[in-house]
């Protein structure tokens, strides 16, 4: 792996951990201010389409930790991803880079979005319009971008 993209899934790691941490932190200490009633669910314009109790934000919580750790335990494991490309002793290490980097873009941008949505329905707004296109081409340009990389850089080594 080179060095250049060491360093980058070691950022996206430690902010991925940094968010989780962060917004499990501020959910402990902030709880007795957050209002009884909260957006819990937008529709695809960011508008709020139904209201729900503050407790539905512990399962939000939950969902974002058991995201965090699944993906992490995932992107652990290379012997168990299907790459979609022939393995061979010569490209096995730039695929493996390769599939890494798209899950630990996608756990990022997970974690980005799950603690965007609990802040935004602790204090009560609307998503905005732009989440929904922003999420989608975040989630599905990285996974593009690096199956890309992943097809291409495996040929030329195969």
């Amino acid at each position: 792996m080179t060095k250049g993209w060491r360093i980058y899934q070691k950022i996206l790691n430690i902010l991925s951990l940094i968010l989780v941490a962060g917004s499990t932190l501020f959910l402990v200490a902030y709880w007795s201010h957050i209002p009884d009633v909260v957006p819990a669910h937008y529709g695809a314009s960011g508008e709020v389409d139904r209201y729900g109790s503050k407790g539905e934000l512990i399962f939000v919580q939950v969902f974002l930790i058991a995201i965090y750790l699944i993906i992490s335990l995932v992107e652990r494991q290379p012997r168990t991803w299907n790459t979609g490309v022939t393995m061979t002793e010569r490209n096995k290490d730039v695929v493996h880079q390769e599939v890494g980097n798209i899950l630990i873009t996608i756990k990022f941008t997970m974690m980005v979005m799950f603690v965007y949505v609990q802040g935004i329905s602790i204090f009560g707004r609307n998503l905005g319009v732009w989440f929904m296109s922003a999420t989608l081409i975040a989630t599905f340009g990285s996974l593009i971008f690096f199956s890309i990389r992943v097809y291409f850089k495996s040929r030329r080594l195969q």
